[in-house]
């Protein structure tokens, strides 16, 4: 029997801190999520689980993961036997809905949060407001 078999479990490094697996997930998620947001993948476009997987030289569990997370965001769809494509641009009839459903919600919401700010809100808000009035220094979705 060989000392991997009889050892099972111990490491020759000592205690060894084992990264997430949900780590490169992660590292994957953000990645389409930026490729989407970015529309360097178009609205509507297939994303195959294999070609991503080849692409990014990784195996098809992350790719999964962060398309699952991707599907619970609306960035991508799934159906079944047909797998995942990037979500059609919301139509005129989708965004009139958005907005009559945010109308009745958001006004009171910024009204009761803007009744007592503190001087640290205030501030933080100038800021804000001041940022606002610059452009953004790149066409990513961060900027």
């Amino acid at each position: 029997m060989s000392t991997a078999q009889t050892n099972a479990g111990a490491s020759p490094f000592g205690p060894v801190d084992v990264p997430r697996r949900s780590v490169l997930a992660d590292e994957i998620y953000e990645l389409l999520k930026s490729k989407l947001m970015d529309n360097v993948v178009e609205p509507g476009a297939r994303l195959s689980i294999d070609g991503l997987s080849r692409d990014l030289r990784v195996s098809a569990t992350p790719i999964r993961e962060a398309l699952a997370r991707l599907e619970s965001d609306g960035l991508v769809t799934k159906r079944a036997h047909h797998g995942y494509r990037a979500a059609p641009l919301i139509d005129a009839r989708s965004f009139d809905e958005l907005f009559r459903m945010r109308l009745p919600l958001e006004p009171p919401c910024a009204s009761v949060a803007g009744q007592v700010p503190t001087q640290r809100q205030i501030i933080g808000m100038e800021n804000l407001m001041s940022e606002m009035g610059k452009a953004p220094a790149g066409d990513d979705e961060e900027s």
